[in-house]
């Protein structure tokens, strides 16, 4: 080869080496405006901001988002295919200046970029606090409004109902403007009774609420009226009262409490009685005869104890029983008809009852003696074996705890 040709064929190799794929950007030569994304816009769309952008150039590997919100620095916050062309910021910070810029890249090369702004309006972020005191018919409520989405708040309170998920369209309160926390107080509820609450804030982009709480109103005490005392023995005595309102929740014991003492509760002496609304009334045993007791009807729901008005009795004293003797009748040479009456047990049971007779005066129960029974009332046995032409003396008897 002739050195002329040498030299052609070798400037030929040079040149075909350097030629350059210049519309490649995987090229590290090639124009960066050529595959900087166009058209790159911010538009909020409800609660988001939607960013788009054009690229013709699909010679790449994809895209890359960064963001910076207000004061803080920039933060990669996407990465996209090369296929894309929107992105939604899904968590904005209303009221704050939001700068996006794009970069499309290829391999370790990235293009110019592309930057859009945008200051998004947003409904307020907000929670709803918790119900304290609470009572049968009030509770205070409220909520805090961390963040009003950059529009001012025009309206926030609490609305509520008792079937779940509330909005302004139920019971709502009306706490003022602005952000920050606000309390309540809601009136007039019914007792024993489920609400549900959510706080509420309203600006220029709509009515946002925070989260849905619930509480559950006390009840009330049952109401009962005045406690009574009907009969009374020396052991016993019958007592009741009416338990008029249940208070809103079920009464589930009902009855009365007696002490020797005044103002009898619970913790002293009682007689349950069944449970709800109504009159009811017992008997009491096992009193001591002629002593003073104070009694108070009673009714327990959920909410506490309620007690009627007291009243007192004295239980009778005991006695001996009062016992008459009828004039024998039916004589024969060897028996009679004996008997009497008891027309008073001396507030006590009569256990036994009968005629005791002698031929001597005043007779007891240590001499002849003929048993009729046990009670009050009338008495008669017809008596044998007497001796004819005989004085007898004869005595109606009658035995209690007191004696004969």
């Amino acid at each position: 080869m002739s050195k002329l040709y040498k030299i052609i064929f070798i400037l030929f190799i040079v040149v075909s080496c350097q030629k350059r794929d210049w519309d490649n950007p995987f090229d590290p030569d090639c124009p960066k405006e050529i595959f900087t994304p166009a058209n790159f816009q911010s538009q909020q769309q409800g609660n988001i901001v939607k960013l788009s952008w054009s690229q013709p150039n699909t010679k790449i590997s994809g895209f890359k988002i960064e963001r910076k919100v207000g004061d803080l620095t920039w933060a990669e916050v996407a990465s996209e295919g090369k296929g894309s062309t929107t992105w939604n910021d899904q968590q904005p910070t209303g009221g704050k200046l939001h700068e996006y810029r794009i970069f499309a890249f290829a391999g370790s090369n990235t293009s110019n970029q592309a930057t859009t702004q945008i200051t998004p309006l947003l409904k307020a972020t907000l929670s709803t606090t918790a119900a304290t005191n609470i009572t049968s018919t009030s509770a205070s409520v409220g909520g805090n409004i961390s963040n009003d989405g950059g529009a001012s708040i025009t309206s926030r309170g609490v609305c509520w109902n008792t079937t779940g998920n509330p909005n302004t369209g139920n019971n709502k309160t009306s706490d003022g403007t602005g952000k920050g926390a606000f309390t309540s107080t809601l009136t007039d509820l019914s007792p024993n009774t489920t609400y549900y609450l959510k706080a509420f804030a309203t600006n220029n982009q709509g009515t946002a609420y925070g989260n849905e709480i619930s509480f559950t109103t006390l009840a009330n005490l049952p109401t009962l009226t005045a406690t009574v005392v009907s009969i009374f023995t020396a052991s016993s005595a019958v007592c009741g009262g009416e338990v008029t309102n249940d208070g809103g929740a079920q009464v589930s014991e009902r009855g009365v409490c007696y002490s020797t003492s005044q103002n009898p509760t619970t913790t002293n002496n009682k007689t349950a009685i069944g449970n709800g609304t109504g009159v009811f009334s017992t008997m009491i045993t096992g009193l001591t005869a002629n002593t003073t007791y104070y009694v108070r009807a009673y009714a327990i729901n959920k909410q506490g104890t309620a007690y009627g008005s007291q009243e007192s009795f004295k239980t009778h004293a005991l006695a001996l029983p009062t016992v008459l003797t009828t004039t024998p009748s039916g004589l024969t040479s060897s028996g009679a008809v004996l008997g009497g009456n008891v027309t008073s047990d001396g507030n006590a049971t009569v256990t036994e009852r009968g005629v005791c007779y002698s031929t001597s005066q005043n007779p007891t129960t240590a001499n002849n003696k003929k048993i009729i029974g046990s009670g009050t009332g009338t008495f008669s046995t017809t008596v044998t074996g007497l001796t004819a032409t005989t004085t007898y003396y004869v005595r109606a008897y009658a035995i209690n705890s007191q004696g004969t």
